[in-house]
């Protein structure tokens, strides 16, 4: 809004948010993995663009299904929906590789080996990459720690395969990265996973 803003610290890597009128700030965001320098700031914003209708615009990375959530606070609302967003063929060409995940999502369990597998796909032609060499996936606990990178394998002809292990509960990501075909955490798509603290609490939660 025109009576707030967003303050960046680099001596202690912290971007702050401050309203007109207050001393202190309402809210601070820590900044892992990189330091902070400046703020951008993106207005997705809901706008009323009739009456008793609300649109904002996003760019969308990659294609797929997605859940939204949006949440209100006068009048107090949360909800939940998915939307689908198709493949636009102008951004892509024969040749540029994308990340298609193979099997359901599943939940980890801290201390255990969690498999994920993928295949490396032309979205034009459909087809698929065999014998990638230098494929990884890293994954880390949101919203950036116990980062963590292993060297993935092809198990079946055009599969690939890295065994996950995870440190704490809670909800992990996971990217591939391949960087002899230039896909990386940038424009691939990725992998949520939700990691209980043992066995049975994961379970409950499928």
């Amino acid at each position: 809004t025109d009576t707030s803003a967003f303050i960046v610290n680099p001596a202690d890597n912290t971007t702050y948010f401050y309203m007109e009128g207050m001393n202190a700030p309402m809210s601070n965001y820590k900044s892992f993995g990189h330091v902070a320098r400046a703020a951008k700031l993106v207005d997705r914003s809901l706008k009323e663009v009739e009456p008793g209708v609300y649109s904002t615009k996003v760019r969308l990375p990659v294609d797929g299904r997605f859940d939204v959530a949006l949440m209100l606070d006068t009048p107090e609302l949360v909800h939940c929906f998915s939307m689908s967003a198709e493949r636009n063929p102008s951004m892509h060409q024969v040749g540029s590789w994308g990340i298609e995940f193979v099997g359901e999502r599943e939940a980890g369990v801290v201390g255990e080996k969690s498999a994920l597998r993928f295949r490396i796909v032309d979205p034009v032609s459909e087809e698929i990459k065999q014998g990638v060499e230098d494929a990884t996936v890293s994954w880390y606990r949101a919203p950036a720690f116990e980062r963590r990178s292993a060297a993935a394998t092809e198990v079946e002809p055009g599969i690939y395969e890295v065994q996950m292990e995870f440190a704490k509960a809670g909800a992990h990501y996971a990217f591939v990265q391949v960087p002899s075909l230039e896909i990386n955490q940038e424009n691939s798509r990725f992998r949520s996973i939700r990691v209980a603290a043992e066995r049975v609490a994961a379970a409950k939660g499928k």
